[in-house]
């Protein structure tokens, strides 16, 4: 693959928001599923041999995420992919110097992940699924696709902002 497929591989996968979204049974990205995208996307048979995967999983316990974090900077990977706010603190705090991509995640500049989402600084960077200052853009647009709409609820856990 070239310089720029390469990179072009990089928007893919983090656009597909996990291994579940290409279609596949869990969310884990293997490299034999990563050929796959490859040869889909690229036309190109890739068997595995220039990346590796150092998958982490914390098992619902988020005491675990601060040393996995820091067993990967330690490892001298190349990048870290890391959400939602547990793995991405952790990461955050483990390492200045590797660059760290947030997966979809609640606000990062609320929980202080990011200074702002316009030039997050550091060495964090990604994307967000919260944008307050969009709320009078998406209702709007629900009052277009609901024109009888008159009123609107919203359902959340308090406390989940983080999570």
């Amino acid at each position: 693959m070239s310089a720029a497929q390469q990179e072009q591989l990089k928007g893919v996968l983090l656009q597909l928001h996990g291994a579940a979204a290409a279609g596949c049974r869990t969310e884990l990205w293997t490299l034999k599923r990563i050929g796959e995208v490859i040869r889909k996307q690229f036309g190109v048979r890739y068997k595995g041999q220039t990346f590796m995967l150092e998958p982490r999983y914390a098992a619902g316990k988020p005491d675990l995420m601060p040393e996995q974090a820091a067993e990967l900077e330690r490892s001298n990977v190349d990048v870290i992919v890391a959400g939602p706010f547990a793995a991405l603190q952790a990461a955050k705090n483990s390492t200045s110097r590797v660059p760290i991509i947030m997966t979809p995640s609640a606000d990062p500049t609320a929980t202080g992940i990011v200074t702002s989402l316009v030039r997050p600084g550091g060495n964090i960077t990604g994307i967000t699924e919260m944008m307050p200052e969009l709320t009078p853009q998406r209702l709007r647009l629900l009052k277009q696709i609901v024109p009888t709409m008159s009123r609107a609820a919203l359902l959340w856990q308090p406390g989940t902002l983080t999570e």
